[in-house]
């Protein structure tokens, strides 16, 4: 916690769990209503911490070993329809090769059969906007009404469920500059490569 004291100060841990595969992870509910994770391979000398938010609270977690993989489940307080609502929800997995079976949403669900342009049995996320992913293309959101959404094309794969921030921030830069680091001094970086995984 040395290395993200932002994430600590202030907040006690209320729950924790440990993943082993596919990647070495350590969860935390904070009571700052985040979830916060230490991503942990000791032997490389890897600890990068992250966080989670959603639209609701964490409360608690754990771990359970499916197949190769350890999936995190999360008990999560929403509003939903004006009312105070508990739901267990699962971490879906990021092992995928087609992406329309990318599930980077919270407490969604997926639809898969014949091809439809209205997806129901979205009860549980009444009067909330979400996100919507049809046959691994983003498609425009809707708010869920009568516990269903209507879709401008059909679609035979749809993964709906509420929105997320994915963001990053790197650390400042600290380039080697006459033996000794540059930090305190002006830079001028006019280039940037990202590497990504898939």
């Amino acid at each position: 916690s040395l290395r993200a004291p932002h994430l600590f100060d202030t907040f006690d841990i209320v729950d924790m769990a440990y993943a082993k595969a596919p990647q070495p992870m350590v969860w935390f509910v904070s009571t700052s209503g985040r979830l916060l994770g230490l991503t942990y391979v000791p032997e490389q000398q890897v600890g990068a911490w992250h966080w989670h938010d959603t639209d609701g609270v964490f409360e608690s977690c754990t771990v359970v070993a499916e197949g190769g993989e350890d999936m995190l489940y999360c008990v999560i307080r929403r509003t939903i329809n004006g009312g105070t609502v508990r739901y267990v929800e699962r971490m879906a997995s990021r092992q995928f090769v087609d992406p329309a079976d990318a599930f980077f949403v919270d407490s969604g669900l997926t639809y898969s059969g014949v091809p439809a342009d209205e997806i129901s049995g979205l009860g549980h996320l009444e009067g909330k906007t979400v996100n919507i992913l049809a046959d691994g293309a983003v498609h425009p959101q809707r708010v869920v009404t009568g516990g269903s959404i209507l879709l401008d094309i059909e679609a035979s794969k749809v993964q709906i469920g509420l929105p997320i921030t994915a963001d990053l921030r790197t650390l400042p830069v600290a380039a080697q500059i006459d033996n000794s680091f540059g930090q305190g001094r002006y830079k001028n970086v006019n280039k940037v490569w990202l590497r990504v995984d898939r």
